[in-house]
């Protein structure tokens, strides 16, 4: 796994290199077969861009604040798209 660090997801739409750079990163995550994850999400703007970008998963209070982790399995149960 690959994680982007919120400091540039924060400021992805306001700033061209930022975005050259996260796409830079992604493009070697996938490369290298990792799962490519941005962290630090905070608006739904954002996510568009970073599933164009190639990002497989995002994380941040956009999604949800800090919760225990039986919460999270919850969480993530509630929200599971169907396979197949």
């Amino acid at each position: 796994m690959l994680k982007i660090d919120q400091s540039f997801i924060r400021v992805l739409k306001g700033d061209d290199r930022v975005r050259s750079i996260v796409e830079t990163i992604t493009r070697l995550g996938r490369s290298m077969h990792l799962t490519v994850v941005a962290e630090g999400i905070e608006t739904a703007d954002l996510v568009p861009d970073l599933l164009e970008l190639g990002c497989d998963l995002g994380q941040g209070y956009y999604f949800s604040r800090p919760v225990p982790a039986d919460a999270a399995l919850r969480l993530v149960e509630a929200h599971r798209l169907p396979v197949g």
